[in-house]
């Protein structure tokens, strides 16, 4: 999926989950757990790649 529609996509998610959540703090709440839900695998996949960089280097220096 190109940047584009994959934005388009997200945008259209996020505007149908405010129209049915009327109460303005119980979408901030929401908000709120997506962006901590996003930060958290954020932080996963770079602990990941740093990992691999890790192992990756302790493999060629055994070579």
């Amino acid at each position: 999926m190109n940047y584009g529609k994959l934005t388009a996509t997200i945008s259209s998610i996020a505007i149908m989950i405010a129209n049915d959540i009327t109460d303005e703090d119980e979408l901030t709440l929401l908000s709120l757990m997506f962006t901590q839900l996003g930060d958290t695998l954020a932080t996963i996949s770079q602990q990941r790649s740093m990992s691999n960089i890790l192992n990756n280097n302790s493999d060629s220096k055994e070579e």
